[in-house]
Order: C-alpha cells, then sequence, then structure tokens
C-alpha cells in the first residue's frame, strides 16, 4: 500500500460526514426530524475533527507502512459511532441553538481543531526532507488555508452569515490544494516520486554496494548464489574480480565450473557441497580448496555460506569465497622452517662431539678449566688451522 493513502482512507470517511452534513440541512427533507441547523453543525465539526486528527497523523506516516483494511476498519468505526452519536443516542454536544447561535461547545471545539492543525504544519516541517518539495508546500498551504477557515466559523448567528460562507469557501480551497499535493501530483508527475525516501533508500543502497564491492576487493573476497533446482549460478561483481573473469563475457556456468576447479579438488568439493545439502544444515562448514584464474593462475580459497530451504528442500546456496593463498604460503613456509628445525635438531642429537668456542679466559664453556665428555674446547687467540683441526676431529668422530 502506498504512504498517501493513509489520507485516503480518512477523507473518504470525512467526505461521507460532509455529505450527511449538507443533506441535514433544513429544506433538503431528508431527515424526517430536523433540528435546524444543529445537525449541520455537530456534523461539520465532526468532519473537521476526524479530518484534523489525520492530518496530524499524517506526517507521522510518512515513512511508514499502513494496512489499508486497518484503517479502513478504524475509520469506519469512528464514522459509525459519530453517526450513532448525533442521530440515535442524540449525546453529541449541540453545536447551534436557533436564536442564539453556535454554542460554547462549538467555539472551542472550532479552536482546538485549529491548534491540532497547527501541530500538524509543526510536525510536517520536522519531516521536510522526506517530503517532495511541492507537496510540502501544498500540504502547509492547505492546511493554514484550513486553520483561517476555521477561525471564521465560531462566530456566525445564522447560517447565512459572511462568515459561515467564507469558512465553507476556503474550506473547499484547503481540498483542492490537498487534491493537487497528493493526487494530481502523484498522476502528472510519474517520474517524480512523491516521497524523496525511495530516492535516499536507492541511493543508500547504492552507496552500500560500493562499500560491500571495496570490502570485498580489500578482502580478496567474492560471493554468489546457486540455484540448487535449476542450477543456475549468480556472481558478485567481487567474484569476477577474483576470478578475473570479465562480467560483460557470456559465461556458461556449467561449462565454466569444471575450467575454474582445480581438477585435484572438484570431487572433494562437489561431495563437500553434497554432504552439506544433504544434512539439512543451514550454515555450511569452511572448506578450502583451489580456484583456477581465467590466467591460469591457482589461488587458495576458503567458502562459507548458508544453503536455503523450502519444505524441507535444499533451494538456494549462498557462498562467499575468500582468497586466502597468502596465508597458504605463509602455512608453507612455516611448516618447512618447522621441517628444518625437526631436521637440526635430530643432527644435533647425533653428534657425540661438539666444538665450543669461549673468550680468552675461558669462563664460559668452563670456567674450571673441565669440559664435559664429547666436546672440544677452542679457546682464543687461535689460529684458522687450529680452529679447522679442531672441527674436522669432531667430524671424523661422528
Amino acid at each position: 500500500m502506498t504512504r498517501c493513502c493513509f489520507l485516503e482512507s480518512p477523507f473518504f470517511f470525512t467526505g461521507l460526514i460532509d455529505l450527511f452534513h449538507i443533506l441535514s440541512y433544513t429544506g433538503m427533507e431528508v431527515f424526517p426530524e430536523q433540528s435546524g441547523a444543529n445537525y449541520p453543525a455537530q456534523l461539520w465539526i465532526a468532519a473537521r475533527g476526524m479530518e484534523a486528527i489525520s492530518l496530524l497523523l499524517f506526517p507521522l506516516f510518512i515513512t511508514r507502512r499502513i494496512r489499508l483494511g486497518v484503517v479502513l476498519g478504524i475509520y469506519a468505526a469512528m464514522t459509525a459511532f459519530i453517526m450513532a452519536t448525533i442521530f440515535c443516542w442524540h449525546f453529541f454536544s449541540d453545536c447551534y441553538r436557533e436564536g442564539l447561535g453556535v454554542t460554547s461547545f462549538k467555539k472551542v471545539a472550532e479552536y482546538v481543531i485549529c491548534l491540532t492543525l497547527v501541530g500538524a504544519v509543526a510536525l510536517l516541517f520536522r519531516k521536510r526532507n522526506q517530503l517532495d518539495e511541492t507537496v510540502f508546500r501544498l500540504m502547509v498551504g492547505a492546511l493554514s488555508v484550513s486553520i483561517v477557515g476555521e477561525l471564521a466559523l465560531p462566530f456566525y448567528f445564522n447560517v447565512g452569515g459572511l462568515s459561515i460562507v467564507v469558512g465553507h469557501f476556503l474550506k473547499i480551497i484547503s481540498f483542492v490544494l490537498i487534491y493537487i499535493a497528493l493526487i494530481r501530483s502523484s498522476l502528472t508527475r510519474p517520474y517524480t516520486t512523491l516521497f524523496r525516501d525511495l530516492e535516499k533508500d536507492k541511493a543508500a543502497l547504492k552507496e552500500s554496494e560500493a562499500k560491500l564491492q571495496e570490502a570485498q576487493a580489500i578482502a580478496g573476497m567474492g560471493d554468489f548464489s546457486w540455484d540448487i533446482a535449476t542450477g543456475a549460478v549468480t556472481w558478485s561483481d567481487g567474484m569476477y574480480r577474483l576470478l578475473q573473469y570479465d562480467k560483460r563475457e557470456g559465461i556458461n556456468y556449467k561449462k565454466l565450473n569444471l575450467a575454474f576447479h582445480h581438477p585435484d579438488d572438484l570431487e572433494r568439493i562437489t561431495k563437500y557441497l553434497k554432504d552439506n545439502i544433504d544434512s539439512g544444515e543451514a550454515r555450511l562448514t569452511p572448506n578450502d580448496y583451489r580456484l583456477i584464474r581465467k590466467d591460469g593462475h591457482v589461488i587458495a580459497v576458503q567458502l562459507n555460506g548458508r544453503i536455503a530451504y523450502r519444505d524441507g528442500k535444499a533451494t538456494t546456496l549462498f557462498g562467499t569465497c575468500t582468497d586466502i593463498s597468502s596465508l597458504k604460503q605463509v602455512e608453507k613456509e612455516l611448516q618447512k622452517r618447522d621441517e628444518d628445525l625437526k631436521e637440526s635438531t635430530a643432527f644435533l642429537e647425533n653428534l657425540n662431539d661438539v666444538a665450543y668456542m669461549a673468550d680468552a679466559q675461558g669462563n664460559v664453556i668452563a670456567p674450571d678449566g673441565l669440559l664435559d665428555k664429547g666436546m672440544n674446547f677452542i679457546q682464543k687467540p687461535f689460529s684458522r688451522d687450529a680452529l679447522a683441526a679442531t672441527v674436522r676431529t669432531c667430524l671424523d668422530e661422528n
């Protein structure tokens, strides 16, 4: 439901009450029991009160979605209650008495309605950035005219007085402005949205997508969706960038599937996906495997994702692929260093004789002049030949 429909529903019931307002005048001979000008005055106050409250609520519902059925139900109940209080139960306060003019209740009600409309104008100014500028100005103009019209009505003495004529004409002008603001504008300007929040949402969405693409580019990441039933695959821009394919190319994903999956990993990753789908779990367990870019370069990626189910059957897989080639390279280097360290440690553990060097006083290795068995002590100063001879002795003995 469009947001302007919030006012369309209240104005329908306001118009219905206004219709009874016209038909209730003496001389129309619609109602068997006429009450002079009291019925018309009561119906006028009821209609204007409903209209004022609706206009006050309008700014609060500019950015909200509402249910037409709920709004219609509420206003239908309000209208029925108002009609019953006037025509059936007769406990709606009198608004006009023959020979006396308008009652104090009607005067106070008119002022309350004016204050409510002033509040509606204030709320419109607070929500101004969420409305088209033309719509905003027309609505403020309509409310202002309504306020002036209501102020002209508390003082008439007879129904043919100048004030009541001016008040009714100003009300017609107010309705016309509201019509132009909410109805005619949306029909004659179809390419300018009535409410600017839609354009803001689009701009925010584009900005969010741009930030997502930038974040994926920095992280070396791409995402995709796979329709399990049809086999259709959709890549994000990050996925195209990750595998260095051009988005404008006509890509056959079924054929390409064999091209960019590493042949040594294809069977394993296929089984991995099947097992995850068959498990009924929504979240994919992370998995590392290799992909082949368009230029032939092999990269290591980690797959994470979720599976959507409908009626217990897997329908769509949403996944992200993150380039972890650098991490894999670091792991290999650390593994190589660990292997080298283990090899060196094993070699040293098998040595029976070791050559050590200390200072000229021998304080480091043998402060008391004694060496452990299997150690050959070289004390400074020493010659190159002496050092070579000691090292050769250690090697020969091992």
